[in-house]
Parts: C-alpha cells; structure tokens; sequence
C-alpha cells in the first residue's frame, strides 16, 4: 500500500511539473529580472489556424515592482511549446541563464 502511495505522489508531481512553463523577462528601465511561471493548460491560449507558424499564444501586461515600469508582451509558441516569436515593449526575454546571473548580482 505504502508503494502505490509513493509512486502515485511521483507520477502526479511529475504530471504537473509538464504543464508548466518559466520565462524570464528584464525591465528596459531599471534592468530588474523577473520570473513568470505559465500553466500551459490555464494561461496559454490555444490558436485553431494551421496555417500560422505558431499554435500558442501567451499574452501579458506585468508592472516592474522595483520602478512600476509596464512591460506589456506577447509570445508565439509552436506545438511543441518551443518559442517561435516574442514581442515586447517595456522590456525584453532573457535566457534563464541570463536571468539566474542578473538575479545573483542584484542579491549581493
């Protein structure tokens, strides 16, 4: 009984690590890096035209905290919700890479 428990927390833990989705984006103003986290099942809108290269589309309007700077953006994901296009005013994508550095600079 104690295994079927187990394996039944690891499935569903693994289940909803697959539904979501991190972006990393840097404010133009004050170059603060933030971290979105989308559920693809909640926050994603599906796109039903076969003929556009993409077949996601995630859209937001963030405010900064550190300078209450508006990013608005949009992001075009494929199928395999590998970006294919990203539109920002207000600031801009950065890698995770990018942000996991700008992140330990702003924390010393």
């Amino acid at each position: 009984m104690k295994l079927i428990k187990f394996l039944k927390r690891l499935l569903t833990k693994s289940n909803k690590n697959r539904n979501i989705l991190y972006l990393y984006y840097q404010c133009h103003r004050c170059k603060h890096a933030f971290k979105l986290l989308l559920r693809k099942s909640y926050d994603i809108q599906t796109i039903y035209d076969d003929q556009l290269d993409y077949a996601y589309l995630y859209q937001k309007e963030l405010r900064d905290p550190k300078c209450f700077n508006n990013i608005k953006f949009r992001v075009y994901f494929d199928r395999n919700y590998n970006i294919v296009k990203e539109e920002a005013k207000g600031g801009k994508l950065i890698s995770e890479e990018e942000y996991k550095k700008l992140h330990q600079k702003e924390n010393k």
